[in-house]
């Protein structure tokens, strides 16, 4: 389980028309628990409010600084306060940077348990990196991201964004594990 009070920059989408299309995104931080921080934006707004990922970092200060920088650069599309148009530049931005978190998509996953012939993901990270010597730190230099990110994945956190994920297969290989297109029909599936 990863640790629940670890600071975060966090995608929240919301749509105002009652269907699953997202018109808006919160960019945000916390460090602590994330269903409490959607909980309380979730009162008083008649709007389904849902994650879309999140970044995770070793310090607040460091959440706050990336939050910050994601702020600026897509300044052009804030709608309101913490609230940014749903554009393609920002949906992408976090397919490619934010963790999937694990309890989006683990439902219709096989349990560990079930299938112990198949590390989860961030086991098999934490074995990579160690066999090569590696410290967390030395690999979020490496393949551009923080060390809590690299934890947090590591605690079975979930699954990284589409350009960390590159990152670690150019350097490690490919992983036994499903890939974000999987996940997506998963979900998908769940309706």
């Amino acid at each position: 389980m990863p640790n629940q009070d670890q600071p975060l920059v966090y995608f929240f989408g919301k749509s105002n028309f009652g269907d699953n299309q997202t018109d808006f995104i919160k960019i945000g931080h916390t460090r602590n628990d994330l269903s409490i921080r959607q909980a309380a934006l979730q009162t008083g707004n008649e709007a389904r409010i849902w994650e879309m990922g999140v970044i995770p970092f070793d310090t607040v200060d460091e959440a706050i600084r990336k939050e910050e920088d994601i702020k600026c650069r897509f300044g052009a599309f804030r709608a309101r306060g913490e609230w940014f148009y749903a554009t393609p530049r920002i949906i992408q931005y976090i397919a490619d940077y934010a963790v999937r978190h694990i309890t989006l998509f683990t439902d219709n996953l096989s349990h560990p348990d079930e299938d112990s012939a198949r590390p989860l993901y961030g086991e098999q990270i934490k074995a990579r990196r160690e066999s090569r010597g590696m410290t967390q730190a030395a690999l979020a230099t490496r393949i551009g991201c923080s060390r809590g990110y690299i934890a947090f994945i590591e605690q079975g956190g979930g699954m990284p964004g589409e350009a960390i994920f590159s990152a670690l297969v150019d350097l490690f290989g490919e992983f036994d594990c499903p890939t974000r297109e999987q996940e997506s029909d998963t979900e998908e599936a769940d309706g």
